[in-house]
């Protein structure tokens, strides 16, 4: 029973840490917005091209230009799987509830918030509702939900050996 509170704290707690990062990043007006990638990127290629920083400035921004689309959806598409796992974390604990439902509540759950997450950058400078970024925030969602359900199925095929 213990184990059981546990993994529901850790699993709220996750969840609402995950949601305030994803209201913060989507709250940054156009501007810092790409600031913010644009800094992930610099220093993620710089890391992996050594020859990066002896370009010219032109070269760089060039460079971070190009990888913009990617770096954004590929952090959508995993922020919202973590979400979904961190999620699942809490709901898989809801014994009352079916299996199926478990999964379901917390996979609707997490693309209502996606939906919410553009809804609210229409509100934010420079900023729109993207239907892309849903459709990729989905599919992370979906990859969350069959991370866990894969790791519960190793998890109950050790239990059983």
């Amino acid at each position: 029973m213990k184990y059981v509170a546990l993994r529901r704290v850790v699993g709220l707690v996750l969840t609402v840490f995950l949601m305030i990062f994803i209201f913060s990043m989507s709250a940054q007006n156009a501007e810092v917005s790409n600031q913010t990638s644009g800094g992930v990127i610099r220093f993620t290629v710089s890391l992996l091209y050594p020859g990066f920083n002896g370009l010219g400035e032109q070269a760089q921004n060039q460079i971070i230009s190009s990888l913009q689309g990617f770096v954004r959806s590929t952090a959508h598409f995993l922020v919202f799987a973590a979400l979904c796992f961190s999620n699942l974390i809490f709901t898989l604990t809801l014994e009352k509830l079916k299996l199926l439902m478990r999964y379901l509540s917390s996979i609707i759950f997490s693309v209502l918030y996606a939906v919410s997450d553009e809804i609210h950058q229409l509100f934010v400078p420079g900023r729109a509702f993207q239907f892309t970024d849903v459709l990729v925030d989905t599919l992370g969602i979906m990859l969350g939900a069959a991370v866990m359900y894969l790791i519960m199925k190793l998890i109950k095929k050790r239990t059983l050996n």
